[in-house]
């Protein structure tokens, strides 16, 4: 008598032998292990994004601190209607970009990490009048180091931003020689780097993402972040920009300047 063989329920097997559960369930996995790590680069991305703005910051910064150490004042803005790399005197009260071939930079280094030009403003007080600034001190430059022109005593009137009530959220409204902006990952406001106006436009933008950008002398706000008020439109953007500042004491002191002199 044959032994007596038990019958079990088929179940479908793909050419692989895994059963299409077993399919499923492995690209399900997949899938997991996919989206994770598109968020772990897309993480990745925007930290070296950061990082890649930071570095222009400080590689622009310390160009503005030699423009204090050789020249005595800084640099007008350049344009931003015809940018090209150059101070522009009619934009000493705006906020223009960096001019990078006065500071002895090339493009590159005023970029962002988002491929933008970085937007940069300073106090006209910092900039002499033969540079379209506001600044007159008989014989001396405005942030000449010489006791005798007494620098380290004149830091007022300078960069105007948001004041009154609104000032924690901004800028101190007298205590910066200059300020720089990255417009951050949305870009809104941004000049890219062939000089064109970034895509992304104003549209949808934040008011302080535009306020950063528009005006001029007094009425000149630039943001380091947004006033409680200033919600985000319905589309879901928010204000990204990035912005680094200095008083014009902390860049004389950078600069070498001490209260007896250069290097005293």
């Amino acid at each position: 008598m044959s032994p007596t063989v038990k019958s079990s329920p088929l179940r479908p097997r793909t050419r692989s032998g895994a059963t299409l559960p077993e399919m499923a369930l492995a690209l399900a996995v997949l899938g997991l292990l996919g989206a994770a790590g598109f968020a772990a680069a897309t993480a990745l991305r925007a930290t070296n994004a950061h990082r890649a703005t930071m570095i222009a910051f400080d590689r622009v910064e310390a160009a503005l601190t030699r423009a204090v150490l050789t020249d005595g004042a800084l640099p007008c803005p350049d344009s931003r209607d015809a940018p090209d790399g150059r101070p522009d005197q009619s934009w000493c009260d705006r906020v223009g970009l960096v001019p990078w071939r006065a500071l002895g930079l090339s493009l590159a280094d005023g970029i962002d990490g988002w491929d933008n030009r970085l937007s940069y403003a300073i106090s006209p007080s910092v900039a002499s009048l033969d540079m379209g600034g506001t600044s007159y001190v008989p014989g001396y430059a405005p942030m000449d180091c010489a006791p005798e022109a007494k620098a380290l005593n004149r830091n007022i009137g300078l960069l105007p931003l948001v004041p009154g009530e609104e000032r924690p959220t901004a800028l101190p409204s007298s205590g910066a020689a200059f300020a720089l902006v990255s417009h951050g990952p949305n870009g809104k406001g941004a000049i890219l780097a062939n000089g064109r106006p970034n895509p992304a436009g104003l549209e949808g933008a934040t008011r302080a993402e535009r306020e950063t950008i528009a005006g001029r002398d007094l009425e000149r706000r630039i943001w380091t972040r947004p006033a409680a008020h200033d919600l985000a439109p319905e589309d879901g953007t928010a204000r990204d920009d990035l912005v680094r500042w200095r008083t014009p004491l902390l860049l004389l002191l950078a600069a070498g300047c001490r209260l007896n002199g250069p290097g005293g």
